[in-house]
């Protein structure tokens, strides 16, 4: 699958009060918790590839992730790989980052990282409320990342579309959380 997205540096009342003046009417629904915790080698080879693997905890739910290099372009795109534990996409994520591993529990995915020589480099915590957007199909995320601040994470087929009706292609934040996060911690 290929993740397009877009994130901006952006207030949450900010960011709904121009969807507003825009015309745009939204529903705030669902909000939840969420755990990243990012792992690399100790000569930090994926980030120097510009890849990524993390296992996302939610709540009770954990997912693995593997995301691809970034393609150049208004928006974030890459390949992403992510699944659910016991899942095929599970074992697929892993074995795009060479781990031969089963996937049945959030243990046994940690301990193959680890024999495999993988280290947990940084977690990313935050809060995600979903926003529906009436006629837009992307997936739109207030989230408040903890040392971060709020931000907005627009998702979909061109999510440049609805940054640009909102007039606010200058928010645009190109780093990742772990990124930005990595760069206050050094």
């Amino acid at each position: 699958m290929m993740e397009r997205e877009i994130k901006l540096k952006l207030g949450h009342v900010a960011f709904l009060q121009r969807l507003r003046e825009s015309g745009l009417r939204y529903k705030v629904s669902v909000s939840f918790a969420t755990e990243d915790i990012y792992f690399d080698d100790d000569k930090c080879s994926l980030l120097l590839e510009d890849k990524a693997f993390r296992v996302r905890i939610l709540g009770n739910r954990v997912l693995v992730t593997y995301k691809g290099p970034r393609r150049q372009g208004v928006h974030k795109e890459r390949e992403e790989i992510e699944g659910a534990l016991r899942s095929e996409d599970c074992v697929r994520a892993l074995k795009a980052i060479g781990v031969d591993a089963g996937c049945s529990s959030q243990e046994e995915v940690i301990r193959s990282l680890e024999l495999a020589g993988f280290s947990e480099k940084l977690r990313v915590r935050k809060r995600r409320t979903i926003v529906q957007v009436e006629g837009i199909s992307d997936l739109i995320f207030l989230d408040r990342v903890q040392g971060l601040g709020e931000f907005v994470e627009i998702e979909g087929e061109n999510p440049i579309e609805l940054v640009e009706k909102l007039d606010l292609t200058c928010r645009v934040v190109r780093p990742s959380y772990v990124e930005l996060l990595a760069f206050l911690e050094h």
